[in-house]
This record gives C-alpha cells, sequence and structure tokens, in this order.
C-alpha cells in the first residue's frame, strides 16, 4: 500500500476527474517533474489531490500505473504519450483548506515529501506521501468518508464494534452485486488485506470473498457436511462462518480458494482442535 500527493492543474483536473483516471504527461517539453511516479502506483494506492490551495479529493487506484506511448485523451488534455491508471474518487463536500492541516506536517518531512519546510507544495505533479500525512489531513475533514479511506484516520478512533460494523455493511452491498460483479472486484482486490490498529490488531477481510464463499457452500459445512446449526435472525440466511485455511496472519490470502464455511463447532475445532 502507497500513498500519493498530486498536484492537479487546469484544465487537466476536471478532464481526468470526470474520466476516473489519474493521468501525467510523457512529454518532456512541459517542464514538468514527478511524473514517471504515476507509473509505480498499485491497484488500492490511496491518492490525495490538491489544487490552488485545497485538497479537493482522495481516489483508490483501481489498476496499476501503466506508460502509454499513445494516451486515450480526454477533455483538456493532448498528451502524445505518458503515465496512466483508473481511480475511484471521492470529492470532499467542502475542500479543506491547506491553512488547515499544513502545520501538522510540517514536523513529519522527509526527502522527497511534496511540502517543503515552510509549508509550501513544491513543484511537481504526483508526489510520494505517507500513512502519517494522510492521517493528519484525515483528521481536518469533519464529513464522513467512505471505508476505503476512512481505515487510514487515526486508529484510536476505532473500536472492535466500529470494525465489525463496517465489515457488516460492506457484506450487506456485496450481496447486492452479481457473480460475474463479485469475482472482477475479488480479482481486483490485494490478495493480502490491510490491518488496523485498534485495542489489538484485526484485519480489514474482504467482504466479497465472504459472500462468495457463503454462496459456494449453500448452507452446508463444509467441513462436517452438515446443515447450518441455525438461521440468522437478521437476515434469515443459514448461520456458516468463513475461516481462512492458511490464517492471514501467517501469511494467508484473502481470496476465495483460501477460504471455507464451517459450522461454529467446525470452526472452533480448526482454531482449538
Amino acid at each position: 500500500m502507497n500513498f500519493w500527493w498530486c498536484n492537479q492543474g487546469q484544465p487537466s483536473w476536471f478532464g481526468e476527474r470526470n474520466a476516473g483516471i489519474v493521468c501525467a504527461t510523457g512529454d518532456d517539453s512541459r517542464g514538468l517533474t514527478f511524473r514517471r511516479t504515476v507509473s509505480e502506483v498499485k491497484t488500492g494506492d490511496i491518492t490525495l489531490h490538491y489544487r490552488k490551495g485545497f485538497v479537493l479529493a482522495f481516489s483508490r487506484a483501481k489498476e496499476n500505473g501503466e506508460f502509454f506511448k499513445k494516451l486515450p485523451n480526454v477533455n483538456g488534455e493532448n498528451y502524445p504519450s505518458g503515465w496512466r491508471f483508473r481511480a475511484e474518487y471521492y470529492d470532499l463536500p467542502t475542500p479543506l483548506a491547506k491553512s488547515d492541516f499544513v502545520e501538522d506536517l510540517i514536523p513529519s518531512i522527509t526527502t522527497g515529501y511534496p511540502i517543503n519546510k515552510v509549508g509550501n507544495p513544491k513543484q511537481g505533479y504526483f508526489f510520494r506521501f505517507d500513512h502519517a500525512g494522510i492521517r493528519l489531513v484525515l483528521k481536518h475533514v469533519p464529513e464522513p468518508i467512505p471505508d476505503w479511506l476512512s481505515r487510514f484516520r487515526d486508529p484510536n478512533v476505532s473500536t472492535f464494534e466500529q470494525v465489525f460494523a463496517e465489515l457488516e455493511a460492506r457484506i450487506k452491498s456485496s450481496q447486492s452485486l452479481t457473480d460475474a460483479e463479485r469475482i472482477r472486484k475479488i480479482a481486483a482486490a490485494p490478495d493480502f488485506p490491510e490491518q488496523r490498529q485498534v485495542i489489538s490488531m484485526t484485519f480489514d477481510r474482504n467482504e466479497h470473498v465472504i459472500v462468495s464463499v457463503l454462496k459456494r457452500a449453500k448452507g452446508i459445512c463444509e467441513k462436517c457436511r452438515k446443515k447450518a446449526p441455525f438461521i440468522r435472525r437478521s437476515n434469515r440466511s443459514p448461520y456458516l462462518e468463513v475461516h481462512h485455511t492458511l490464517p492471514l496472519c501467517k501469511g494467508g490470502k484473502d481470496k476465495v480458494e483460501n477460504a471455507v464455511a464451517l459450522c461454529p463447532n467446525c470452526h472452533r475445532e480448526e482454531h482449538h482442535g
């Protein structure tokens, strides 16, 4: 997982935002720096989008950054070549002024940081940022933010109840997808889920894997082959628990092929038998 700071210009920002992409020209005559770094982006990376004194949005990469000899241009672009990736954007309802957070960032400055020692953004396009910086900026965002971004807030504000409630909400969202949509999301998701520090360490599990494994089991424990012991009160579905064959804490992948649906007895046996 990487974090990035993108200095947005005009008019390309509006075209790229509407197209759901992040793009950097490969034309050296433009004199811009920190463009090739777009090629270092990996699926799931988080980018802060800054323009004229304000943070306007955050985005999550939906694919790895890639170089194009001929870019398929969008409105406001005329780049002959460059680097690009597709992204899921979240626009701040109220753009966040630099003055609100820059004093928090100055003590965190390291080599290559996007701001200088007096708090001004450096000249260039796409800089490496970090989790600490994202967390400090998000501290000043009062509005609710999507799950994929809220997990990078200060971990001290999280509880186990919040973590599990967020996962349940994501599972509910996954259940509304078609099987084909869910398969695509699983394939695009990182193999290893992010960890979040609450009272102790837990994993932000992939809700699409959970739903897919439960659908595969059809209410039958995949170990003892008996029916689920009871029906969930919340949604009247057979109660089974999704277990990772190779535990996540030991490097197991959060993928369907590393997961089974178990009745509570078999699940406890797997952990304690």
